[in-house]
């Protein structure tokens, strides 16, 4: 349908049975991350009509909320343009104004 043109377009629907669920629950990382994916979701119960299915796992998938994070890439609800003339979302403005304080006080070059 060509809803979605890359992988951080998506949001994704997982629907796991119980071992992979676990699986999922146990990886010490954001597996959003590790999918390559702006959303992920561990949906419970049983997949919805048209639905990807395997033996342990369904999926869905659908165009992810929000606008392009500039710094991350990701399309995030909460991206937008911050007053040092950045657009990003909320996660990668903590991190920048954490880091680059200086750089947040001047202000970035509008490009």
């Amino acid at each position: 349908e060509k809803v979605i043109g890359k992988s951080l377009e998506a949001h994704l629907t997982v629907y796991p049975n119980e071992v992979v669920k676990t699986l999922l629950g146990a990886v010490d990382s954001n597996v959003a991350q590790l999918l390559i994916v702006s959303e992920l979701t561990i949906a419970e119960g049983v997949a919805p009509e048209g639905a990807v299915a395997f033996e342990d796992v369904a999926f869905t998938v659908e165009r992810a909320a929000g606008e392009v994070c500039d710094r991350c890439r990701r399309i995030d609800p909460t991206t937008a343009e911050r007053h040092y003339h950045a657009t990003i979302c909320d996660h990668c403005a903590s991190i920048v104004e954490e880091n680059f304080a200086d750089a947040v006080a001047e202000g970035f070059e509008a490009k």
